[in-house]
This record gives structure tokens, sequence and C-alpha cells, in this order.
């Protein structure tokens, strides 16, 4: 889910177009503003290890449960963050930007602390949830809230250029697609890491870790992203396309 809001905000960004006509786009925003809080009917896909999982969707997946499950209102907040910013003095406008993003966000994990870094990857992840929280935070607070908030999420990020404190994923057999997601994982740490040091003041003492890490990261990423196997192959390039592109980080300044 966390990886999913990380998406929400940057694809709700895209580059300058024309916007829909306004009776269209009004009915579908609309159309999203009807489901992303209307809980039931949910179809829930949820594993059930005790009775203490049994949960209403709004406790089970607290920033997406409408829309009939969660996956399809992730797409409502979607399609709301990018009409609310292409059309930022449309009626719907207000709405959009009250049913999602940035207060939601605030509530959920501005508290967040000591995220266990450590029990990532769990076998075959290609994304970081600790690092996606961070790539995400870093969206919406200033910079220099956003560093005392990294103090406590990830207070082991060291001071001392060092990059050792996270290694890239090895694959230990690219032909199991399984296993082939941790190529992936390298190309998405590489640029969550990216993003979190576009967030820090200049002076930051974590910066030069970072970008070692984010560079190692992204050395080790690009190299596994070839036609030799298929089981990688055939979806590592648009995590290579994000990652080279810069998607998702601040502009440069001139």
């Amino acid at each position: 889910m966390l990886a999913h809001t990380l998406a929400l905000g940057v694809l709700a960004a895209g580059p300058a177009v024309a916007p829909p006509e306004p009776a269209m786009a009004e009915r579908f925003a609309r159309l999203a503003l009807a489901c992303v809080g209307k809980e039931y009917p949910n179809k829930i896909a949820h594993v059930l290890n005790g009775d203490e999982d049994v949960k209403p969707p709004r406790e089970l997946t607290p920033a997406f449960f409408g829309c009939y499950d969660w996956h399809s209102a992730v797409h409502g907040h979607w399609l709301l963050a990018r009409l609310a910013r292409t059309m930022p003095d449309a009626p719907f406008a207000a709405e959009a930007r009250a049913a999602g993003l940035e207060s939601r966000m605030r509530e959920l994990y501005a508290a967040d602390r000591d995220c266990p870094l450590a029990y990532e990857p769990s076998g075959e992840d290609f994304l970081s949830p600790c690092l996606a929280e961070a790539d995400l935070m870093r969206r919406i607070l200033p910079s220099a809230d956003y560093a005392a908030w990294l103090t406590t999420f990830l207070p082991g990020l060291p001071r001392d250029g060092s990059p050792g404190w996270l290694a890239p994923a090895v694959v230990t057999d690219p032909t199991d697609p399984k296993l082939a997601h941790l190529d992936g994982l390298n190309l998405s740490r590489a640029w969550m890491l990216e993003g979190i040091a576009a967030g820090l003041p200049a002076g930051d003492a974590r910066l030069p870790s970072l970008r070692a890490t984010a560079a190692a990261h992204r050395e080790a990423g690009l190299r596994a992203v070839t036609g030799q196997h298929y089981e990688g192959g055939h979806w590592l390039g648009t995590f290579a396309v994000y990652l080279v592109t810069g998607r998702g980080l601040p502009a440069p300044t001139r």
C-alpha cells in the first residue's frame, strides 16, 4: 500500500499538458469522489493469521479503503490528484484535494519512527517500504522539518559518507522470476535514496552517505537491465527509465 501511495504522488505530477474538457473532467472527478470514501461493498484479498486480522477495510488499508477494493481506490485517488493538479481552479478541485492527499499522509506517517530497515528485503521485494515512506514524506515536508523527521524515522543513517549501511541486493539466480525482483529493488532503492537526499538541506551530514549508497544501487541495478534473462528483462526497463530520467526529483535550479 505504501508503494502505491508513493506512486500516487509521483504519477499525479506529470508533464504540463492540455487538461481535458471541463465537462469531461467534472464527470470523471465526480465518479472518483463518489467512491473513494465509499467503504462498502468491498472485496478484500487478505491473509488471516488470527482473529485479530478480521477488520473492516478502513482499518486494514486506511489510506485507500473505498471504491470496492483498495487497488481501485488507489486509482481513484490518482485521478483526483491528477485533475486537481492540471485544473486547480475547477469546481471539483477543492473536494479532490480534501479527499486525499497531503493531510492524510501526515496523519498516517508523520509520527513514525525507527523504521526496521534491517528486515528488508523480505525475500522477493522490489520496493523498500522504509525508503518509500521516507521518499514520500520529503515531498510534503519543508526541508528542515524533513531533516528532523528523518532523524527519528531512520536514526541509523551514517554521517561519515559510508555506503556500507545498505548493500545492494544480490540475485543468486536471474532466471528465477521472483528473485529477479531484487534487481528492481536495487533500482527503486536508488531513486528513493536520491529523492531522500533531494529533500535534505544542503549541508546535512547524511548527504554523502545517501548519495554514495544511491550510486552503488544505481550501478548494480542498471547492470542487470539486459535482455539476457527474460524473467527480469521484460519489466526492469520501466524501473531503469524512472531512475535515469530523474522522475519525481525536484527540477534543478538555474
